[in-house]
């Protein structure tokens, strides 16, 4: 029961640290619920990465307290800016089509930094790919695995986890490999989420930042 206390506490500490509640966006977005309700109704903003849902009983000296059926929603931080830029945008044809510019300007940005090294990342340009990253967006997940859930973010993962997937493939890396292959890892810490405490395990996080630095 003691680790499942702490595993809550722990999971709360993460989400308001690095998430908004849907109060908390609806406020520094500065929309009005009404409006806010109707983006998400048209799969204009993503989706909450996080849900939660619990009741609490609390039992002491001074009685009973009871908090039912408690629905929270958190969101990435990343959706203040995400919601400010596509406000005035009239339907899903240009919201995608400023996804798909933010999603291009930073790949061409890393392409010119030397992090586009393979075919693999070469293939992110491909409309099809990026159609599926932007209902990958909207679903909330990239809120999940990145820091923020800004598009920019979501290209840098995906580029270095490609390039570390392709440089992991080769039994002896060169030199100069070697070093493209830490500036991917670091490229990945500077876009991949903490990831919650019961989630990190799983994560990219683990597998190709942590165990690949040990």
């Amino acid at each position: 029961m003691e680790n499942t206390v702490e595993e809550i506490v722990a999971l709360g500490r993460y989400l308001q640290s690095n998430f908004l509640s849907q109060a908390q966006l609806i406020e520094q977005a500065n929309i009005s619920e009404t409006a806010f309700d109707k983006l998400l109704e048209q799969g204009a903003i993503p989706k909450p990465s996080y849900q939660l849902g619990f009741s609490l009983n609390c039992h002491s000296y001074f009685g009973e307290h009871t908090v039912p059926n408690t629905q929270c929603t958190y969101y990435a931080q990343g959706c203040v800016q995400w919601i400010t830029d596509i406000r005035a945008l009239s339907n899903e044809q240009t919201i995608y089509a400023h996804f798909k510019g933010c999603f291009l300007r930073e790949y061409e940005a890393l392409k010119i930094q030397g992090y586009v090294r393979n075919d693999a990342a070469k293939s992110m340009m491909l409309d099809s790919y990026i159609n599926e990253q932007f209902h990958y967006f909207i679903a909330g997940t990239y809120g999940v695995c990145t820091r923020t859930g800004r598009v920019a973010e979501i290209v840098k993962k995906e580029v270095a986890i490609k390039t570390i997937q392709h440089l992991l493939g080769i039994d002896k890396l060169t030199e100069g490999e070697m070093i493209t292959l830490q500036r991917a890892i670091d490229l990945l810490d500077e876009a991949s989420a903490y990831f919650a405490p019961h989630e990190y395990a799983a994560s990219s996080r683990a597998k190709y930042i942590d165990a690949l630095r040990s």
